[in-house]
């Protein structure tokens, strides 16, 4: 999910809710998250907010 965000232009974060509230009914992207939490964090971080909203 992140990677294809990237590959398309977008902020790596967008489409997040949905897809972990909607499309994640098995948990699979909740796991792989929290097992990356720590590098998922950083990034945040390090991510730059969008001005336009």
């Amino acid at each position: 999910m992140i990677a294809g965000n990237l590959v398309k232009g977008i902020h790596w974060w967008s489409n997040f809710w949905e897809r972990m509230v909607i499309e994640d009914s098995k948990g699979y992207l909740f796991n792989q998250l929290f097992s990356n939490r720590k590098e998922l964090l950083i990034m945040a971080e390090n991510s730059e907010e969008d001005s336009s909203i």
